[in-house]
């Protein structure tokens, strides 16, 4: 399928743009990772997009890899974006083009987990803690707002960035990922953060498959049946939409 070109007041915006490809590696990118990157980044060049170079580091420890890419990048001092790409995750090439033509401080694509039932890694803060996070299972084919998101595909300002103090990732267990922490802080600060529902990326599972928003519907699906059968069961009748709290997600 051919891709739309964009109109030429979004292409006046990417030629404003010189962006910092940011990367945390663990062992060694997918394959499929650095085709869809080569590619991206042809895509984006070719719509006027620059680049101030790739940053890589090793993530034995995913906070400190995070927060030395950080650095690296606010010191370069004419990037304008910075798009965190993990190495396990595979895109279409207009995907940095797509979330620059939203124009807004920080924005995600779709993305999944790599193991059933491969929920999203967009959130929103559960109403019990301002560390706890319930994860979206319906969401609008549009940008709309959430309250924190994991990195595997994440574009944001340079503004944005230079308002989070250093450490600006950090990590505790029980309360927060060092993701979610820095979308705490964001949030602290009154910055907004954005999903955008018509972007969608795939997971690199830990053998071949890749994982997605297709095979999240499909457990989605399965867990909604067994709601409605124990529903049907106990005697339960629905009326209308109501809320349902599924492995301690809310629909």
């Amino acid at each position: 399928m051919a891709l739309v070109p964009y109109p030429k007041e979004v292409l006046a915006e990417f030629k404003k743009a010189k962006v910092a490809l940011l990367t945390p590696v663990f062992d060694r990118p997918d394959y499929r990772f650095m085709i869809s990157a080569v590619n991206m980044v042809g895509h984006a060049t070719q719509n006027g997009v620059r680049f101030a170079g790739m940053g890589v580091a090793h993530r034995g420890k995913t906070t400190g890899s995070r927060n030395r890419l950080m650095e690296t990048a606010l010191a370069t001092k004419d990037a304008t974006h910075f798009l965190w790409i993990d190495d396990d995750h595979v895109f279409k090439p207009n995907i940095l083009c797509n979330l620059l033509s939203r124009k807004v401080g920080m924005i995600c694509s779709l993305m999944f987990q790599k193991i059933p039932p491969h929920y999203p890694t967009i959130y929103q803060v559960s109403k019990e803690s301002e560390h706890l996070y319930h994860c979206f299972v319906k969401w609008p084919r549009a940008v709309f707002r959430i309250d924190g998101c994991g990195f595997g595909c994440v574009l944001m300002t340079r503004e944005v960035a230079e308002q989070v103090k250093p450490p600006y990732f950090e990590e505790q267990t029980g309360q927060y990922g060092q993701d979610l922490h820095f979308c705490y802080k964001l949030r602290k600060l009154g910055i907004p953060i954005y999903c955008d529902g018509t972007q969608s990326i795939l997971h690199a599972g830990y053998e071949v498959p890749m994982y997605g928003e297709e095979d999240f519907m499909k457990y989605q699906a399965g867990e909604l049946d067994k709601v409605r059968k124990h529903n049907e069961e106990a005697g339960i009748v629905e009326h209308g939409a109501q809320p349902v709290e599924i492995n301690n997600v809310l629909v």
